[in-house]
């Protein structure tokens, strides 16, 4: 199980050092990426969940007033 862990920490080294691509710089501005990407799109995706709820409570209301005469 050692020599497993130990296999794969050496790969993982290796994997970031490596000079054609993946590396520490790519790694950290695909995290710096996805957190602007989160900050941007929270807020927005919060904005169109009111918006649908709200349209969806809306008709709702009107379901009910057609269906049951409210």
């Amino acid at each position: 199980m050692n020599d497993l862990i130990l296999k794969g920490m050496i790969k993982a080294k290796a994997f970031l050092k490596k000079e054609d691509g993946w590396g520490i710089a790519e790694i950290l501005a695909l995290i710096v990426g996805i957190v602007v990407v989160v900050v941007i799109m929270a807020p927005a995706i919060k904005s169109f969940s009111n918006v649908i709820l709200t349209a969806m409570t809306d008709w709702w209301g009107n379901v009910q007033i057609d269906l049951f005469g409210g």
